[in-house]
């Protein structure tokens, strides 16, 4: 979501800013599919562009692509975003990657790089030590909300991860810090919405609305690429070498 808003609706100087933003909803131009062989690897991938603009105002264009080689366990997210207006604009983004089913059961547990997990509320609150399991669904159950703080490598390089501990399979995603310093992890319980959502962003939860945090902007005609990668775990040696990333990352052994 985004681009000039994330998460909750808000009004401010005489605009309206809807939830989750605008860019959620638009609808993308240039779009293409393509596959080919590269160097014996097959390649697919989809593209399309975005944009948020308006006159006398912002000029924003969101370029994704997406791409996997056929035979390997993972895929690539691409997106270019430009500033194509001729004064500094504001940039939020927040993806929502949420998870269900055959991923998320009562067997399902959230592996981290988390140096500092703070709950967003009461409801939160009350299950804090929880935040990193899945129990089993409850009717009109309300959501839980926690904002993490996530260790990184030396290049910025950090992740999240879904793994279920009875079938042995899980998602990990890969992302960088520079664009995607913060972390909110969305986990509802309830009957029928029953998920847990993984969300790298520059933005945090509270989108315009938090109070105090400074917004993300962009220079004029500059351009911020950010790359996620997507990897399916597929056995216990997948979710040791998980366990093993977050040890080296945060010292921290307690997943296994």
């Amino acid at each position: 979501c985004g681009l000039e808003n994330t998460c909750i609706p808000c009004e401010m100087d005489n605009a309206s800013y809807p939830m989750h933003g605008r860019i959620r909803s638009t609808p993308a131009e240039h779009v293409s599919a393509d596959a080919e062989w590269y160097n014996d690897k097959y390649i697919l991938s989809i593209s399309g562009k975005m944009r948020e603009a308006e006159i006398f105002g912002k000029n924003l264009t969101l370029r994704r692509k997406i791409e996997t080689t056929y035979g390997e366990k993972s895929i690539t997210i691409t997106d270019v975003i430009e500033n194509k207006a001729y004064k500094e604009e504001e940039l939020m983004i927040l993806y929502h990657f949420n998870f269900g089913y055959p991923f998320v059961d009562e067997n399902a547990v959230v592996l981290l790089p988390t140096i500092m997990v703070t709950p967003r509320d009461k409801e939160a609150e009350k299950d804090a030590d929880k935040w990193n399991c899945m129990e089993s669904p409850i009717d009109n159950e309300p959501e839980r909300v926690y904002l993490h703080e996530l260790s990184a490598d030396k290049d910025g390089n950090t992740f999240a991860c879904l793994f279920n501990k009875k079938s042995n399979i899980g998602i990990q995603i890969k992302f960088n810090k520079k664009y995607l310093p913060k972390f909110v992890q969305w986990k509802s319980i309830a009957s029928g919405d029953y998920v847990m959502g993984l969300e790298p962003t520059n933005s945090g939860v509270y989108g315009r609305k938090g109070e105090g945090e400074e917004i993300h902007k962009i220079l004029p005609f500059d351009r911020e690429e950010i790359k996620l990668e997507f990897r399916i775990l597929d056995g216990l040696d997948d979710y040791n070498d998980v366990c093993s990333s977050i040890y080296q990352l945060t010292g921290v052994r307690s997943f296994r």
